[in-house]
């Protein structure tokens, strides 16, 4: 119920669909909302300061490629634009410094949902890891997928057993 309401919040239908019109000779396997953070080392990151500069929005799998994209017009992008006008405009009329911290605040997680795209081509992958991860509010599953010099950590609420089959494959 959560991971469809995220999914709702973060415009996954509508990623979807800009999968199919971009590439409509891929079919989708998975979409879900995610978040994306590219290293250059394969050290898992945990509670690091990178993790602010992570990317939340939206991956598509397909049997191809791995698409992420952060829509600048989902509910969650809008409300939290919304809310850090609010926060401003309060404390631009009532010099509150506590409501200037809480539009910093609020800014990092506007940050995390600024938009952007990546494509990971499946064929370029040369090592893939799904491990379970546990957060502040809910556990999932993060997915490892190294390219060259690029490693890519997708972390997903949950991964169904044919997309896990799907992409360790080639793995073994």
């Amino acid at each position: 119920m959560l991971a469809k309401l995220i999914d709702l919040m973060s415009n996954t239908d509508r990623t979807v669909n800009w999968v199919k019109s971009e590439y409509p000779e891929e079919d989708v396997v998975f979409s879900s909302s995610a978040t994306f953070l590219a290293t250059s080392g394969d050290t898992p990151v945990g509670w690091s300061l990178r993790r602010v500069l992570q990317r939340r929005g939206v991956v598509v799998l397909t049997p191809n490629r791995v698409f992420f994209r952060a829509d600048p017009f989902s509910p969650v992008f809008l409300l939290y634009l919304g809310l850090v006008a609010i926060v401003l405009y309060t404390f631009f009329n009532t010099r509150d410094w506590m409501t200037l911290i809480l539009a910093v605040l609020l800014c990092l997680f506007l940050v995390q949902r600024l938009p952007s795209r990546k494509q990971i081509k499946l064929a370029d992958v040369t090592r893939v890891e799904i491990r379970p991860i546990r957060g502040t509010v809910a556990s999932g599953q993060l997915l490892t997928l190294v390219t060259g010099t690029t490693v890519a950590n997708i972390g997903l609420v949950s991964l169904p057993d044919e997309v896990k089959e799907l992409l360790l494959q080639d793995q073994d």
